[in-house]
């Protein structure tokens, strides 16, 4: 795939409907590749799955709900001063934001 987008972009033709469909089908591939990985992480729990989960949320190809589970039922209690456990919380606060809840205010008052 990633010799027809090269030739299909030396080409000049971004536009086309062959590099749409190739383009679709390499987003496809990191999406079930990164599905796979926070699966791995959830059966396999330890520091690459941690890691795992990490990239997938950084790529944003992560599945929230499975990524929230991970965090909170198995890498917050065995991991809890790790980087990549703090970081997937806040990632995770922030995917869940709600109307009253806690949130940065970068408003500036009138003067």
């Amino acid at each position: 795939i990633d010799t027809e987008l090269r030739r299909l972009q030396a080409d000049g033709r971004l536009l086309t409907p062959e590099f749409v469909a190739a383009n679709n089908a390499v987003g496809e591939a990191f999406r079930r590749m990164y599905k796979v990985r926070c699966t791995y992480a959830v059966d396999n729990p330890g520091l690459v799955g941690l890691y795992f989960l990490h990239e997938a949320a950084n790529a944003e190809l992560a599945d929230t709900a499975l990524v929230g589970k991970a965090v909170a039922e198995i890498y917050a209690k065995r991991y809890p001063a790790a980087y990549s456990t703090r970081w997937l919380q806040g990632w995770l606060a922030g995917c869940n934001t709600k109307v009253g809840g806690d949130y940065f205010d970068f408003t500036a008052p009138d003067l």
